[in-house]
């Protein structure tokens, strides 16, 4: 199963320099300019109804291996509760890290 959280951001974040923007931000995913999705099994369904939730930007850091910049870390939490299919369900004590190179910008 995997998780997709679309959020508007009040900054262009448009390279790995500027990804220490969502450094300590916590994002409401009961906003409704906030889109959740749910894959599972090659199926994705939009979550519409969200009843609680928030996704943490704990922090943001930067990697050098021998004095070489590698790649941004960016680690956090997630908690949300939903509405699918008729049924609530909890996602709880999520949490994520992952290296973001320049490549991707």
């Amino acid at each position: 199963m995997s998780l997709s959280i679309t959020f508007p951001c009040d900054s262009v974040i448009d390279s790995q320099e500027r990804l220490y923007l969502l450094n300590g931000r916590t994002i409401d995913l009961t906003d409704t300019t906030v889109k959740v999705s749910i894959s599972r099994y090659d199926m994705t369904k939009k979550v519409t109804t969200v009843q609680s939730g928030e996704l943490c930007f704990k922090r943001v850091q930067n990697l050098y291996v021998d004095d070489k910049y590698e790649e941004a870390i960016v680690s956090g939490t997630f908690d949300i509760r939903y509405v699918k299919d008729g049924k609530k369900t909890w996602l709880s004590d999520g949490r994520f890290d992952f290296g973001i190179t320049n490549k991707l910008f």
